[in-house]
């Protein structure tokens, strides 16, 4: 087809051989041929990775607070900064069954974590249009934030009110190894 557009089956073709040859940069030289559209995509993937590994985290941070917190009645009390005369709240007990549901919420969360990460690696890697790879890593820290788009839109006033105003959890620190925490350790193996 000598690269001719005109004809109609070989425009589509045409058109995906120009993209691989922008992103692949073969025939730069330099530094300009140092940053292809692979570097990008690695560079895509590290981010994506580190955005769903602080997902992950914050679901393991949140189950750890629930489960530190003394089993009983679940019980809030409030206090009244003086200063500010704003309500706070502190989470004195929790019943069995929220921490079991903490337990199954984390569950949920981990699979929808790995779901994700499985799905955006593909949707990544096999975008061949450079442009492109750059909308698509931005659409896939979208999709990690539409858990805060739904809430600060579908709330009601006191249960935002509430969230914002309960005092942090007490975390329980986590085994150390040679001085960092197993945490640190586990994610610094398993985020390629």
């Amino acid at each position: 087809c000598k690269m001719d557009k005109s004809l109609e089956s070989s425009g589509i073709q045409v058109d995906l051989i120009e993209n691989i040859n922008k992103y692949l940069k073969s025939e730069e030289t330099g530094l300009e041929g140092f940053f292809t559209g692979q570097i990008l995509c690695i560079v895509a993937l590290i981010c994506w990775y580190l955005m769903v590994a602080k997902e992950v985290s914050h679901a393991l941070a949140l189950h750890r607070g629930v489960m530190a917190v003394p089993r009983g009645a679940t019980k809030l009390d409030t206090r009244e900064n003086p200063f500010t005369q704003v309500t706070h709240y502190r989470l004195r007990a929790v019943a069995l069954r929220r921490k079991i549901a903490s337990g199954f919420l984390l569950l949920y969360r981990l699979l929808a974590a790995a779901l994700l990460l499985y799905v955006g690696t593909s949707f990544l890697v096999y975008t061949v249009n450079v442009t492109e790879l750059i909308l698509n890593a931005v659409a896939l820290g979208i999709i990690l934030d539409i858990d805060d788009l739904l809430f600060d839109a579908l709330a009601t006033t006191p249960g935002r009110h509430l969230v914002h105003q309960l005092d942090p959890l007490f975390m329980p620190g986590m085994p150390r190894i040679r001085g960092a925490d197993a945490k640190s350790v586990f994610m610094s193996i398993f985020i390629p």
